[in-house]
């Protein structure tokens, strides 16, 4: 992959965002926007400060005129699991959002002339490594476990069989697999775990030594934008990470310390953690929070070049003031 002559800032640069108004749609539409990018958004209930599109993955409606001289497509719209209010949590429903919809968005680019489409896809399209000793890894394969999985390694396929790979074509398809997402506006299990620290409540968790690799909303959108800078990648299917690997407890501590809160987990053996949520019907949450999932991005930096910008216990603090700063302003 080798470093381009245009920089992030070229005169003249278009980016369109699909999802802008998400949690990392917002976070990398900022980042762009500081970057003098020009930014155009795909969103159907937001109002925006830059061109927004009201398209749907769904039509070919818009989405030319929404591409008009357009260089990159960052491709973070998509069904995830439970984040709607009436969710088709079907492998069909799925597929008709994230493997047809991101096949739309795909061909519309390539007719526009767009030069790059990025797709934000997950380490869930590899599968759950925890308990197998392996760490998710650059072009990975596996055995996706929910439909959700399923389904983003499907479109993962189908983009890299139509783009990628030894086919020459004018556009460039690049996947990136992030692992859990962290940041200010972050939704689900984190930002479930964040109100048990800022309400002061301590969980069983300070024996956990397990380990999870994490990624700050602003290291990955550090990436995305750094994708934008150099030249080739186009067939990859990236991991990334913030470089270090933390337990549950570390997490919950490292939260507690930016949030003035002493006591955020005390000693309890795992075992009997493991146990209890088992027998309550909540092993799931304890695959999620005592299991390990490693991220080797090695590949991926010397492919890209890219090392992150902040570490672990930076992008733990600027989540919590920046969650602070918009509670002031709220």
């Amino acid at each position: 992959m080798e470093s381009s002559s245009d920089t992030i800032t070229s005169p003249g640069r278009v980016v369109l965002v699909t999802g802008c108004g998400g949690f990392l749609g917002r976070h990398l539409v900022n980042r762009l926007l500081s970057a003098n990018v020009s930014v155009r958004g795909i969103s159907r209930t937001d109002e925006f400060r830059f061109p927004c599109f009201r398209c749907d993955v769904g039509s070919d409606e818009g989405w030319k005129e929404a591409m008009d001289g357009v260089e990159a497509v960052f491709h973070l719209a998509g069904r995830t699991p439970g984040r709607s209010k009436n969710p088709d949590e079907t492998l069909e429903g799925f597929r008709k959002i994230n493997v047809e919809g991101t096949m739309r968005i795909a061909r519309i680019a390539a007719d526009c002339g767009v030069r790059k489409l990025v797709m934000i896809s997950s380490v869930k399209a590899v599968g759950e490594l925890a308990g197998t000793g392996q760490c998710y890894s650059t072009n990975q394969s596996g055995k996706p476990a929910d439909p959700y999985g399923v389904s983003k390694a499907e479109a993962e396929e189908a983009l890299l069989s139509e783009w990628g790979g030894e086919r020459e074509s004018a556009l460039e398809v690049v996947v990136v697999r992030p692992p859990l997402i962290y940041g200010n506006g972050v939704k689900g299990n984190l930002r479930q775990i964040k109100k048990l620290v800022d309400l002061g409540i301590p969980v069983p968790f300070g024996s956990l030594t397990n380990e999870r690799d994490m990624i700050g909303v602003e290291n990955l959108c550090g990436f995305l934008c750094h994708l934008l800078a150099v030249k080739g990648g186009g067939g990859n299917r990236f991991v990334v990470s913030d470089g270090q690997a933390v337990s549950t407890a570390k997490l919950f501590e490292t939260l507690g310390k930016f949030s003035g809160r002493k006591r955020t987990v005390f000693p309890f053996p795992p075992a009997l953690v493991r146990g209890l949520l088992s027998a309550m019907g909540m092993r799931a949450i304890w695959d999620r929070l005592g299991g390990d999932s490693r991220v080797d991005m090695s590949v991926t930096q010397r492919l890209t070049g890219w090392t992150p910008e902040f570490s672990f216990e930076d992008g733990i603090e600027r989540w919590v003031r920046g969650d602070a700063d918009e509670n002031c302003s709220g």
